[in-house]
């Protein structure tokens, strides 16, 4: 069963050890977002449907789409064939419409379906974080390197505000205030391999 959100916040805090409290609940609530986001284009969640084609080339995009996120990932047609068969990226595009009752449409290049015929269409979409285990998507395998990369987020943050000396917070409470903000930067950035690593991501990734 997915993990919460509540799971996440959990995990986060103790990763983080932030026992001064700098970071404000929002603040973490933003850094697991943005953790959930990233991840979101590494390992996406998807969306299946099986669609009747018109008889035309071109053919609205389903409901669950998400303009400027959702890539299309592959396109079985024709269907029920042993072994499936795919149709390859050059045989078809997405065109942006001003006009079409969806913004984007799905043009068939070369093959297209005809009318009463169907074909499967597979896309990406970003992955759900909630309150409850049901509406949650990201695999529990996952848990605990996106709150890794949660972290590394967080101590960015951090890093970016502390600059006054006295504060002392985490693991880095003995350094001198000129190098806290290296510290955590160096702390964030282990988070961050740490998630690179589960996922064999290279560092530009």
């Amino acid at each position: 069963m997915s993990k919460t959100l509540s799971s996440y916040r959990s995990l986060l805090s103790n990763l983080l050890q932030d026992n001064a409290t700098k970071l404000t609940a929002s603040a973490r609530d933003d850094a697991i977002n943005a953790a959930v986001d990233f991840h979101s284009r590494v390992r996406p969640d998807y969306r299946r449907r099986s669609i009747t084609g018109n008889g035309a080339s071109t053919i609205g995009t389903p409901t669950g789409f998400q303009n400027d996120w959702s890539q299309i990932s592959e396109i079985e047609y024709p269907v029920n064939k042993v072994p499936p068969t795919y149709l390859e990226s050059d045989d078809w595009l997405l065109k942006e419409s001003p006009t079409a009752s969806t913004r984007y449409q799905l043009v068939f290049l070369n093959a297209q379906p005809g009318t009463g015929e169907t074909f499967n269409l597979k896309w990406t979409v970003p992955h759900a974080l909630t309150a409850t285990a049901a509406n949650t998507t990201i695999p529990t395998a996952h848990f605990r390197p996106v709150c890794m990369l949660a972290a590394s987020f967080a101590l960015q943050e951090l890093a970016a505000f502390y600059t006054q000396s006295g504060d002392s917070t985490i693991a880095v409470d003995s350094m001198q205030p000129q190098t806290k903000e290296q510290g955590y930067d160096r702390l964030a950035g282990r988070w961050r391999k740490r998630y690179q690593e589960y996922f064999g991501l290279s560092d530009n990734q």
